[in-house]
């Protein structure tokens, strides 16, 4: 006997597809129309060491097979590998953040990945008065991925992997010797 979904659970689920989907178009336009007279005055120049976080995942995530604590050494060896110090204590941060969704009737999952590299800066607040902390972002990259419930993990890990790999080859472009 098949259960039958309320009207506002179909709705969310598709909300959330055309959510991934929006802010895939979203940033290939950004990357797209961007060029160097858009290059942002915060980018990884002088970042020699980097502490690794993680954002909390969705509880569709642990249904399709995901735990962030698999994606850490992928990031550390990545990161390690390529010439970048991991410390437990800086102001600059790695973050991985996973956006899951579910589709129950279909086994398909959605993720939305991304990762950044964040510095925390201290500035002025006018509005308050005082000093403030935050943090500004230096790099930030996003990539989707869809698949059947069974083979998701590995195809998240797929894209971590490469998102990785895009933030070593900036932070190679940005920190050679040939720039002075």
């Amino acid at each position: 006997m098949s259960t039958i979904k309320p009207p506002l659970y179909k709705f969310s689920v598709k909300i959330c597809y055309y959510t991934i989907f929006l802010v895939g178009v979203l940033t290939t336009t950004s990357v797209i129309a961007g060029g160097d007279e858009s290059k942002p005055d915060a980018n990884l120049l002088g970042v020699s060491e980097i502490r690794i976080t993680m954002s909390q995942i969705t509880p569709d995530a642990i249904s399709c097979g995901l735990s962030l604590e698999h994606f850490r050494p992928i990031l550390k060896n990545q990161l390690q590998a390529n010439g970048l110090k991991l410390v437990s204590s800086t102001s600059t941060l790695l973050t991985l953040g996973l956006m899951t969704t579910l589709d129950m009737d279909r086994s398909v999952c959605g993720t939305s990945a991304t990762l950044g590299v964040y510095r925390k800066v201290a500035y002025y607040d006018d509005d308050a008065g005082w000093l403030r902390n935050g943090y500004v972002v230096l790099w930030q990259r996003g990539q989707q991925v869809m698949s059947g419930t069974a083979d998701h993990a590995e195809m998240t890990t797929i894209v971590v992997q490469q998102l990785s790999e895009k933030l070593i080859e900036s932070w190679r472009a940005e920190n050679s010797e040939d720039e002075s």
